[in-house]
């Protein structure tokens, strides 16, 4: 049984971006993960699903910059909302959880930082949505995975299309497939 409560309560719109289903499939993972890295937190949906589901640690990487991440900005937007707000909520809304690590860094930085360092059971992708972020995204990650870990994320659909051609790209025809929603996982 997983536990979805946390992500009732976040204020912000990330409760909309992700799904159910969605939430739901990353709680189920991160019930056998240890160590997991988010690359994009945003509000902190996904941050509070994966911390209250581990028993291990939630690394969540942001530069709460917005870079090229359109879908971001259109939800602010909506919201009448800023990227200072957006990281001030997130920490309001992972301020209970003992296991998250906010790292207010760009997702390359931060990958360099851990390089070397610590290896990921579980990276979960879910930052800028255009097709050079989400490639830079994959290859500075993948290599942060440990044997046996889940490299996964989200957005892959139409109407992102650089999310879907950097997976294909980057992962090739048969190494990838649909998740719940639309999360992307590596096979």
């Amino acid at each position: 049984m997983v536990n979805l409560d946390g992500v009732k309560k976040i204020i912000g719109s990330g409760w909309n971006a992700l799904r159910k289903a969605e939430c739901t499939w990353l709680a189920e993972q991160a019930t056998t993960r240890k160590c997991i890295v988010e690359i994009g937190t945003f509000y902190g949906t996904s941050a509070v699903v994966l911390a209250e589901n581990t028993s291990g640690e939630v690394y969540c990487v942001d530069d709460w910059t917005g870079g090229t991440d359109y879908t971001a900005i259109s939800l602010m937007a909506a919201n009448n909302d800023t990227w200072e707000n957006t990281y001030d909520q997130c920490i309001k809304n992972t301020a209970n959880l003992r296991n998250v690590h906010i790292i207010r860094k760009s997702s390359l930085d931060a990958a360099n930082l851990f390089s070397g360092i610590k290896q990921f059971d579980m990276v979960f992708i879910d930052a800028s949505h255009d097709y050079e972020s989400v490639k830079k995204d994959i290859e500075a990650w993948r290599p942060l995975l440990s044997a046996g870990g889940l490299l996964c994320g989200h957005d892959f659909n139409e109407a992102l299309p650089g999310v879907e051609q950097a997976v294909k790209e980057c992962l090739g025809p048969s190494g990838y497939r649909r998740a719940a929603g639309y999360i992307w996982v590596a096979e």
